[in-house]
């Protein structure tokens, strides 16, 4: 996880250095379609590098709940499973 999110810092890095380019109004047009282009796999790539970050903290919350609620039904039925039928 910590290699991921590393991987995210440098691509915000990376997508706010072609936005200043795309600012700073010097640009030859056929540079300015390639900065875009960059932006838009950037972007994507974001997009992607947040949803494995946040998959595992999703997975572990899910879990957590999980495991409170077996724990609390446990401690429910238990009485119930000490009766020998």
């Amino acid at each position: 996880m910590p290699n991921c999110v590393r991987r995210l810092e440098s691509l915000i890095e990376m997508r706010v250095m072609e936005e200043n380019r795309l600012s700073s109004g010097v640009i030859v047009e056929v540079v300015r379609a390639s900065v875009e282009e960059h932006l838009v796999y950037l972007n994507a790539r974001v997009k992607r590098t947040q949803e494995l970050i946040r998959f595992p903290l999703a997975l572990d919350k899910l879990l957590d709940c999980v495991v409170t609620f077996k724990t609390s039904a446990d401690k429910k039925l238990n009485p119930f499973l000490k009766i020998k039928f």
